[in-house]
């Protein structure tokens, strides 16, 4: 013993202390690991010694360590690695068994997986800043990029948001079934209402604020130059009221083929005509031509809504159809547990292959981010005439960030907003560099699951289902917007109409989809709602690139703080569901559980009555 001792303290004796009073050092030096136990192991088993016998041991310490100090400094190198040297495997493994005995463990793979999650938020956030530097390099670059070029430059980054997609199908399926089938009816309906109720909420707390800030600030009035001839847009996208985007959200809940939702979603687009006297009678006029008329022209015109296929997936109709179908494997009891173990399985399946994409996840971004930046033309020009409408939107966003949503997270959870926040730092990067809530899907659901102890049945129901209609950056980035260009084109509008553009944004926001800049179509029912005409939607164009990023990321944000509250809400809930699922299935003595053999035993009786018979 002494001589293992002698052995193990190669450090100096404060270093025992050190570990004791910081802790966190563990995670950083593995050697610190060894000292940190074998620390435990003097404390807890060695205070019967005598101290005669302490003082000798560490005065054969203090002269060892004289004697031994120009071979530490010739052997530091390898001491430091993290990798031990196959020489000291053996010490190594007599250490840790000799702490294992004693009931310490060892923080040896934690350590491994902390510096694996840390290393990739460095790298995360090490692409955003090279990303940035490299686009601004390539800005200045005679002659300019070609087509072809820019195309070249965007690939990396386009093969990383491809690879997310492919996965977000199955994981979505396999996730949200494994988590329903393993909950009880009224455990899912808890669950559900939560979620409906923090996800509205919330959104419509965005809206209120952006609309407060709006009208406080008045960014409109900074802008003089409104000139858009030359900015008009090649093609008009499909246009809808605020009672379209909430029959379509109704109608993709209940897809009418299940392989056709995986790639394309239900769409209601109006045409116009006009009414003529003529022998002709009625012809249609050209959405692009629609977009130029005031609010007078188009009440003239005829309008028909069409209801056509979108490309797009169906994300909402998928997730309706697999909380019905986990729902009812888990009222099957023992039939569904093939089902159930399936998907479970294919659910862990996806989760380790995401963990593979997301390493790709730093090289993407950098590719992304310089794309962008080199496209974008005139930066100077732009930034002065949009300054107030910018700080108007990043305001709002910063205080729904960092006001209102850790408000509600310490309020409601009772956890501490910014080491959660820290939790899902990844997520949140991710969301910055691919402007895109469903591709940063995978990464949102493994932060919140292993960096902040979220229960993976809320994880995997609350974050699809928030990628799909919680979009508060989105919502509150509408309201400003069609504020902004009303008092840019000097319209004051009543408060009737300021009413409408809440409620407009916020249903607006639950239909707009978890793609890139998916908010510029649902401006445009925002705008056709109060009036203004939708060709001035191009006014914000310019630095639109950016706010996405800015506004999915308080997106991404909210949705994991989401699925917190919701777990602390329905703690219980689930508490009872594991409960009653472990006394329903408990195993007896290994092999069958206990209402498999009463039916067992009834079977066997009613048998054995229908022999004597």
């Amino acid at each position: 013993l002494r001589l293992f001792i002698r052995n193990s303290l190669i450090f100096p004796t404060s270093l025992c202390l050190l570990s004791s009073t910081s802790k966190s050092l563990l995670y950083q030096i593995p050697l610190l690991d060894y000292t940190y136990i074998l620390y435990i192991y003097i404390n807890h088993h060695l205070q019967n010694m005598t101290e005669t016998e302490e003082q000798s041991r560490m005065l054969s310490y203090a002269q060892e360590q004289q004697q031994q100090q120009q071979n530490l400094d010739s052997k530091s190198e390898n001491r430091l690695s993290i990798s031990p040297t196959r020489n000291r495997r053996s010490k190594r493994s007599n250490f840790l068994n000799t702490a294992r005995t004693f009931g310490h463990r060892c923080h040896w793979n934690r350590a491994c997986r902390l510096e694996k999650d840390k290393l990739l938020l460095l790298f995360t956030v090490i692409a955003c800043v090279l990303g940035l530097v490299l686009g601004i390099c390539l800005r200045g670059r005679s002659p300019a990029f070609t087509p072809r070029e820019l195309m070249y430059l965007r690939f990396p980054g386009e093969l990383f948001l491809r690879m997310l997609q492919m996965l977000i199908l199955p994981l979505i399926v396999s996730s949200i079934v494994s988590s329903i089938a393993q909950l009880n009816s009224k455990t899912a309906g808890e669950l559900g209402l939560y979620t409906v109720l923090y996800y509205f909420t919330t959104t419509l707390l965005a809206v209120v604020e952006g609309i407060i800030l709006v009208m406080t600030i008045r960014p409109g009035d900074w802008s003089t130059d409104i000139n858009i001839a030359d900015d008009a847009p090649e093609a008009a996208p499909c246009l809808s009221s605020a009672v379209d985007t909430v029959l379509d959200l109704i109608r993709n809940l209940f897809p009418e083929n299940l392989i056709e939702a995986c790639l394309q979603s239900v769409k209601t687009c109006m045409t116009f005509s006009n009414v003529s006297s003529s022998r002709n009678g009625t012809y249609k006029i050209p959405t692009e031509i629609v977009m130029q008329l005031s609010q007078e022209e188009k009440d003239l015109l005829l309008e028909a809504p069409q209801t056509r296929l979108g490309k797009g997936m169906n994300i909402l109709g998928l997730i309706f159809f697999s909380v019905v179908f986990g729902l009812f494997i888990s009222l099957q009891e023992e039939e569904g547990e093939p089902l159930r173990d399936f998907f479970k399985s294919l659910e862990s399946v996806m989760m380790k292959m995401i963990a593979v994409v997301i390493w790709y996840a730093p090289a993407g971004i950098i590719f992304l981010t310089a794309h962008q930046i080199v496209v974008f033309k005139d930066p100077v020009k732009e930034l002065q005439r949009l300054v107030g409408y910018m700080i108007t939107v990043l305001s709002g966003l910063a205080i729904h960030a960092f006001v209102v949503l850790p408000l509600i997270m310490l309020l409601v959870a009772r956890r501490n907003p910014i080491k959660y926040a820290y939790g899902i730092l990844p997520a949140l990067l991710t969301a910055l560099g691919t402007s895109s809530s469903s591709a940063t899907l995978p990464l949102t659901i493994k932060c919140c699951e292993k960096n902040n102890g979220v229960d993976p049945r809320v994880t995997r129901f609350v974050l699809p289902l928030g990628a799909t209609i919680n979009m508060d950056g989105t919502a509150l980035y509408e309201a400003v917007a069609a504020l902004y260009i009303a008092q840019t084109l000097k319209i004051d509008l009543s408060f009737g109409h300021v009413i409408l553009v809440s409620l407009t944004a916020t249903l607006a926001s639950i239909g707009a989809a978890g793609i890139p800049q998916a908010g510029i179509v649902t401006m445009l029912m925002v705008l056709m709602a109060i009036g203004l005409p939708t060709k001035y939607f191009i006014l914000i164009i310019p630095v639109d690139w950016f706010l996405d990023r800015i506004r999915t990321t308080v997106n991404v944000f909210g949705d994991s703080l989401g699925a917190g509250v919701v777990h602390k809400l329905c703690i219980n809930y689930l508490i009872k569901s594991d409960e009653e699922r472990a006394r329903k299935y408990s195993v007896i003595d290994g092999q069958f559980s206990r209402k498999r053999i009463c039916s067992t035993s009834n079977a066997e009786a009613d048998s054995s009555q229908l022999s004597a018979l």
